[in-house]
């Protein structure tokens, strides 16, 4: 578990840092609390589902992608 938490912590820095985004551009655009996405990205919580959903909605991808390490990325 502690490996998708930390794949899921790379993802969502590289896609937010891609498009330029702050946490707050995340939160607005995924409607998910600022603080939580902090959490999410410094491994100190896990993602539902439905979290996984809202956030790669907002990135404009499917959830697996959240899920998804490419080494080549990171």
């Amino acid at each position: 578990m502690e490996d998708l938490k930390l794949t899921l912590s790379l993802k969502l820095k590289s896609l937010r840092r891609s498009r330029n985004w702050s946490q707050y551009d995340l939160a607005k655009a995924s409607h998910v609390d600022r603080s939580f996405i902090t959490d999410l990205e410094n491994c100190k919580s896990s993602a539902s589902v439905d979290t996984i959903a809202k956030l790669a909605a907002a990135f404009d991808v499917p959830g697996y992608e959240l899920l998804k390490i490419n080494e080549d990325e990171y």
